[in-house]
């Protein structure tokens, strides 16, 4: 593992730090490329229950794009290659079964963002920053877009497009950008405590319900309750549950197959 990705695992949380901090986090390819490969790892891990993400330092999360290589790329082709890697490291982030917390101090900026949009759960310092510069630099923020416009509704989104406007913690946390905000020494403990207790829930009606929050909404309504019905059901019917259910009854603590 390169150091511009730190990764270690405890108690079911696999624990991944952008660390790049004296570029702000940003994404160059070795990094995007890295990130990519703990996620898909991440995802058949049996050990691994949850992944908590951060940015190492306290200036940024993840402000964006690495722009100095970018600007050193010469061809149309290698720009898309350049983005399309990102699209496709946003596309792990929702497929993966397990649940993916980002922890957010600073800046999240731009791929930044996208990143948050593409967690599941967001932790936000109360000083920490959210926004879309993109089109201040000529360029817009379109990779990004197909997970921000599944938390943000369109007038509010459009407004962060178009402007390129900077929004604090408690803004995001009002469009659905952010899940909880925390004091700035608080956010470790809050953010711990989130991953401890994804951690120790049955892993399949995690994976299953991370899976539905994806996907759900892009179903038609009375087809979507159909599918659902024999989801729940399939569901409801695995060892896991009937073990849960068993537990709950018999005043118990769970023991969840490893």
């Amino acid at each position: 593992m390169e150091d511009t990705l730190l990764s270690r695992e405890a108690a079911g949380v696999l624990h991944l730090t952008i660390n790049r901090p004296n570029e702000k986090n940003a994404l160059n390819r070795s990094l995007v490329r890295l990130l990519h490969d703990e996620i898909n790892r991440a995802a058949t891990d049996p050990a691994i229950r949850v992944i908590l993400l951060s940015g190492a330092g306290e200036a940024a999360f993840c402000a964006g794009a690495d722009l100095q290589e970018l600007a050193a790329l010469s061809s149309t082709a290698e720009r898309r290659d350049f983005f399309g890697a990102i699209g496709a490291l946003i596309g792990a982030f929702t497929s993966c079964a397990k649940p993916i917390i980002a922890k957010v101090r600073g800046y999240a900026l731009a791929g930044g963002c996208g990143l948050v949009a593409a967690s599941d759960i967001v932790v936000a310092s109360e000083d920490s920053l959210f926004g879309l510069p993109e089109i201040q630099l000529g360029i817009a923020p379109l990779m990004i877009l197909a997970p921000l416009s599944r938390c943000i509704g369109h007038k509010a989104l459009a407004d962060l497009v178009l402007t390129g406007q900077r929004i604090g913690a408690e803004r995001a946390l009002a469009l659905g950008l952010a899940s909880r905000v925390a004091p700035s020494e608080a956010i470790d403990s809050v953010a711990e405590e989130i991953v401890t207790r994804i951690a120790g829930f049955s892993p399949q009606a995690v994976s299953v319900a991370k899976k539905t929050l994806w996907t759900a909404r892009d179903q038609e309504l009375f087809n979507s309750l159909e599918i659902l019905a024999d989801r729940i059901g399939i569901l409801a019917s695995s060892e896991e549950a009937l073990e849960g259910i068993s537990a709950f009854l018999e005043k118990r603590s769970p023991s969840w197959k490893r």
